[in-house]
């Protein structure tokens, strides 16, 4: 179940540095082939990057999230600049990164700018493209590294907000999407900042994403994305149906700044 998935999914930051055997590759280069888009629209084309491509390091620093060590692949991608570009970047790589969860591998959401570096020529990067963030992909290791350790303590890996925080109507409104709901308060993001808010909408089915008007960095704004891709998919897996639309002005209120909506899928459609 996805869920499940989304619940074992950790950080991984430590790599057993041997290479992936050609079988487990295969699964990923079909996993990352496939046509991906985001809930607006944006089409992200991801390949794998092996180590000895993104750096002669053993020890990788990129973006905020601290070391990796022993990485022996990254997933790298690219989406055409547009307004919710970064948005659908996060996501279509949340949709790649719990496949490969489900595959028993490690990952690693990676945040930074990365179009002058090797990770930008390893997909062609172009000029009209952006490229916010990567993953590094592989087998565990058995044992983190006291910097891996170190890296989840800081970012408060395991910590979640409160329903009552992100979510502003009682709990119990919830009905059957309180899983979706809980999928959405497991989302990763930026220093565990969990930057979106729900509101519900005036049916029991439709429910508003806001992100907090506080939360400007980049990196932010992929998080909705990987809220929003948790959401959908557990709703698929448990048969209930809809789809996001955009309806500026459905939520107004002090620092909150709407994004999308979710809303019961039209009869016939």
């Amino acid at each position: 179940m996805i869920l499940e998935t989304i619940r074992e999914r950790r950080s991984c930051r430590t790599y057993d540095p041997r290479p992936l055997e050609p079988g487990v590759q295969a699964e990923i280069e079909k996993l990352i082939r496939r046509p991906l888009e985001g809930p607006f629209g944006g089409k992200v084309r991801f390949r794998l990057v092996p180590a000895g491509r993104a750096s002669a390091e053993k020890k990788l620093r990129l973006g905020t999230y601290g070391f990796v060590q022993g990485a022996p692949a990254f997933v790298a991608g690219a989406v055409a600049k547009a307004d919710h570009d970064l948005e659908d970047y996060g996501w279509c790589m949340e949709k790649v990164i719990l496949d490969l969860t489900a595959l028993g591998l490690g990952t690693c959401w990676l945040g930074g700018s990365f179009r002058r570096t090797a990770f930008g020529r390893a997909v062609d990067l172009s000029a009209d493209e952006v490229q916010p963030a990567v993953s590094p992909v592989g087998h565990p290791a058995p044992r983190k590294s006291p910097v891996d350790s170190l890296a989840s303590a800081v970012a408060g890996s395991r910590g979640r907000r409160r329903w009552e925080e992100l979510f502003l109507f009682a709990e119990d409104a919830a009905g059957p999407w309180s899983e979706c709901l809980e999928a959405v308060r497991l989302a990763p993001s930026a220093a565990n900042g969990q930057p979106w808010r729900v509101v519900q909408g005036t049916g029991p089915a439709v429910f508003h994403f806001c992100k907090v008007r506080a939360a400007s960095r980049p990196m932010q704004r992929v998080d909705m994305g990987i809220a929003m891709c948790h959401f959908e998919l557990v709703a698929q897996e448990v048969g209930l149906s809809g789809s996001w639309e955009v309806h500026p002005g459905a939520v107004e209120r002090p620092g909150l700044e709407y994004l999308a909506s979710w809303v019961p899928r039209r009869k016939g459609a």
